[in-house]
């Protein structure tokens, strides 16, 4: 585990047409959040962390608080490159209910929109069936994006089971067609 930057950066979010700064901010502004981005917005990417995206063979985007965690690090503008750039395949784990207010009224779709809005690229969206986030398969495969169904949440369905959510991580990359080779 890697930083996305070493250097000090403040959050900043487009809220309902306002500016906010700080992650606290963000998180507990409510209304909807647009474009997050970092001051300053040319920080650079710890070295290691860029060389390790570009070397994985599966890169995870989340699960975790969508603007205030997910893109911030997107918004380091060398990882991004980084998760554009790479050969690995890059898998979002969707949350498995919305994170009020920071995310309310979004759907699974939303959430991939607003990291794709970033600059980021997703290869597969997966996500847990029974969760409390709605799930539209169609609309993530408008995206260009493969939507996979998994068992990856916690018998208490609030959570990520991180050996279910690993088991379905391994399968993705297991089931990935090589490099070269027709899916």
């Amino acid at each position: 585990v890697r930083p996305a930057t070493t250097e000090p950066v403040v959050l900043k979010a487009e809220v309902d047409g306002a500016s906010v700064e700080g992650q606290v901010a963000v998180m507990t502004h409510g209304g909807r959040i647009g474009r997050v981005e970092l001051v300053p917005a040319d920080a650079p990417a710890d070295p290691d962390a860029a060389a390790a995206i570009y070397d994985a063979d599966q890169v995870v985007l989340a699960p975790g608080s969508l603007y205030t965690s997910l893109l911030p690090v997107l918004s380091v503008p060398e990882v991004r490159a980084a998760v554009a750039a790479t050969t690995a395949q890059v898998v979002q784990v969707c949350n498995l209910r919305p994170q009020p207010p920071e995310t309310t009224g979004l759907d699974a779709a939303d959430h991939l929109q607003a990291v794709l809005d970033h600059g980021a690229r997703v290869d597969v969206f997966c996500y847990e069936a029974a969760c409390d986030l709605p799930v539209d398969e169609a609309a993530i495969r408008a995206l260009g994006v493969r939507p996979v169904g998994a068992h990856v949440a916690g018998d208490s369905g609030l959570v990520h089971d991180p050996s279910r959510l690993a088991r379905a991580l391994a399968d993705l990359l297991q089931s990935r067609p090589q490099q070269g080779v027709p899916a």
